[in-house]
């Protein structure tokens, strides 16, 4: 189906191009970590913004850590507010995440340099483990992160004093074990900017505020993992012994 084919081609990338979109301008150092790349695809009205990155922690505890929604605020300084308005689905994966199910629907307030408002969304998450991508590989996940559908009861909820409720937000983020104790992550983005964003702003954005969120998540999963690692490995035994 289109997640699996999708997961396999972000494998099967990672650390070079997009595949079905190899004219991808590369914006950071080839041979550096993180890599980004950025493409519009033809007759689309937003660009899609490609991401690799390894982080030096175990694959459950950046899940645990960057899939917890309680603990968002505490890695990410442009969150002002990270909250889940409701959980279903499967719970293979609650004993990571801490949420009764493994798909969310989610709010977030996001501050944004000025002067830009801040940004408001609805999203609905999708947390899953994936089949094996090729032969031997490690195990993997796949979070979705989409914009929920306009007519949902939240979203007659008054707009946050100063922002702007983002309509149109795609996010796609395969998750697995590199070697060394590594995570790598490939992350496929997209959003409406809702109002044209001066060129200036969108370098600012790419080579300060992104390489700082980057580092500050990298950082808050190393302390996770040393606070955390423990109990989530005890709880993962829980779970394959039910």
């Amino acid at each position: 189906d289109e997640e699996m084919e999708m997961a396999k081609r972000m494998f099967a990338d990672f650390g070079q191009a997009p595949s079905d979109h190899p004219e991808a301008a590369l914006l950071t150092k080839a041979n550096a970590m993180p890599r980004v790349w950025r493409y519009r695809p033809q007759d689309a009205k937003m660009d899609v913004w490609v991401l690799d990155m390894e982080v030096p922690v175990r694959t459950e505890c950046f899940i645990a850590m960057s899939c917890g929604t309680t603990s968002r605020t505490d890695w990410d300084e442009t969150s002002k507010e990270f909250r889940v308005l409701s959980a279903h689905g499967p719970t293979s994966l609650a004993h990571l995440h801490g949420e009764c199910g493994d798909f969310m629907n989610i709010y977030w307030l996001s501050s944004m340099p000025f002067p830009l408002p801040n940004r408001e969304y609805y999203l609905e998450r999708k947390l899953c483990e994936v089949p094996p991508l090729e032969h031997g590989a490690p195990r993997a996940y796949l979070k979705i992160d989409r914009c929920l559908d306009a007519h949902k009861l939240d979203l007659q909820a008054p707009v946050a004093r100063r922002a702007v409720r983002v309509t149109d937000y795609s996010q796609w983020q395969l998750i697995w074990p590199g070697n060394n104790s590594l995570t790598l992550l490939r992350t496929y983005y997209s959003e409406n900017p809702m109002m044209p964003i001066p060129s200036w702003i969108v370098t600012f954005m790419t080579e300060k505020v992104l390489p700082k969120g980057l580092k500050a998540m990298a950082k808050a999963a190393v302390e996770y993992e040393q606070k955390y690692g423990p109990a989530i490995d005890a709880a993962a035994a829980a779970m394959a012994s039910t």
